[in-house]
């Protein structure tokens, strides 16, 4: 009988997942029973991190490789299917491309045999309905996002010039030092009509280096006039902004 042989793959999508009972610790501990219940022998443990989206897929990525050059191990542990891969078509061909080479990925808590074919085929539509979930709460997510900004108010990093005070409903867009050296750029712009260069040079003069297409860009920006413009937004869309006028 060939040797249960597995890695252990964790992860968590949102602050949520991990307040509501599906943390990397929780996903762990239902593994190692799974393993201790099924005599699968665990060797490597992969993810268990709190990472962006883009290094997390490159964590998973090199799990994938990692796994397929072990001649031993033919197992990959997650919590539910939906914890393998964030997408539900990436999941499937990555769950294909294991099987290829003997390995199968196990759900610990959903009781899916992943050699049988109704098995297989019920956790590649676990994935996709995953997927479709996700894709729900994203488009909830930017609507929000969109209102927001129609609001007035903007959630995204703060442009040169500001910092974000307090959260939720009660964040501000305030200027700071450096935006107030800005604001005197604005003025030596707009009333002696100096070169974007020469502007640069006097701002470089009092600490603040920047070169001359991003002092382009921020004379440009409406955000420093109190307004509002974002991809979300509908093209040409501009909207009165509730963060502190700069000039």
């Amino acid at each position: 009988v060939e040797e249960k042989v597995g890695v252990v793959w964790t992860r968590v999508s949102t602050q949520e997942q991990e307040l509501n009972g599906l943390s990397l610790e929780t996903q762990r501990q239902a593994c190692e029973e799974y393993a201790r219940r099924n005599n699968i022998r665990i060797v490597e443990y992969y993810g268990g991190t709190h990472e962006s989206a883009k290094q997390e897929g490159k964590l998973f990525r090199e799990m994938i490789d990692s796994v397929a050059r072990q001649s031993k191990v033919n197992i990959i542990l997650c919590y539910t299917i939906d914890r393998f891969a964030r997408t539900g078509p990436e999941g499937i061909m990555t769950k294909e491309f294991l099987q290829s080479r003997g390995i199968y990925v196990i759900s610990v808590t959903q009781g899916i045999d992943p050699e049988s074919l109704t098995g297989g085929l019920f956790g590649d539509m676990l994935l996709l309905f995953a997927k479709f979930d996700n894709d729900q709460r994203k488009m909830k997510c930017m609507a929000g996002m969109r209102e927001s900004l129609r609001a007035g108010k903007w959630y995204s990093k703060p442009p040169l010039g500001y910092d974000k005070i307090g959260n939720g409903k009660n964040r501000m867009m305030v200027v700071n030092d450096t935006g107030r050296l800005l604001r005197e750029a604005f003025k030596w712009k707009a009333e002696e009509g100096i070169t974007d260069v020469e502007v640069c040079n006097r701002l470089k003069a009092q600490g603040l280096k920047i070169d001359k297409q991003r002092i382009s860009e921020i004379f440009h920006n409406k955000f420093y006039c109190g307004y509002i413009e974002h991809a979300l937004l509908d093209e040409g869309e501009v909207v009165k902004g509730n963060q502190e006028i700069l000039i």
